[in-house]
């Protein structure tokens, strides 16, 4: 249990500082994008954290599910992509403030769902969707992806997109 109980602590403390990080942004940083001023797709500061209130919740889901079912795949149809997407591209008409409100609301959701999962739970094999049967990874491998190094992920996006911001305005 010792795995899980770290990998909790790390996604605590990596939310703690993304939360610290967005705390006091303009709107004008908030819905600034990078996508602006280069030719590639980019998001927004508000764009991210609509899609860390989504992941969180979709992986959340997901693994409650495995838990319950170790026959379960794990992972995105194609399907649930687009609802990624949408909820991505819908952030603008949605109050900021209630985005990140949301996401903090998951962070100890996670650790009342998954704060229990024993060392066999943690390494149990699940297969992925849209891989071979015989592709598994163990299920602390998503945990770690899915939250801690997911969050980290997005602190070094929302500080690379507040730099290039600082650096045209």
């Amino acid at each position: 249990m010792r795995e899980i109980q770290n990998a909790l602590d790390v996604f605590e403390k990596e939310s703690a500082k993304m939360f610290e990080l967005i705390k006091d942004l303009t709107d004008d940083q908030i819905n600034w994008k990078m996508s602006l001023v280069l030719d590639d797709v980019r998001w927004s500061v508000r764009e991210i954290m609509a899609h860390m209130e989504e992941v969180n919740n979709f992986w959340l889901k997901q693994f409650k599910e495995a838990l319950e079912n170790p026959d379960r795949h794990l992972g995105r149809t194609e399907e649930e992509f687009e609802i990624r997407q949408i909820a991505v591209d819908q952030s603008s008409k949605r109050d900021f403030n209630e985005i990140v409100e949301n996401v903090k609301l998951t962070v100890p959701l996670v650790r009342a769902v998954l704060g229990n999962i024993t060392d066999d739970q943690w390494e149990a094999q699940y297969s992925i969707v849209g891989q071979p049967e015989e592709v598994k990874l163990h299920l602390g491998f998503f945990i770690d992806h899915c939250y801690p190094e997911h969050v980290d992920f997005h602190i070094k996006h929302i500080e690379r997109t507040l730099f290039a911001y600082g650096q045209y305005h």
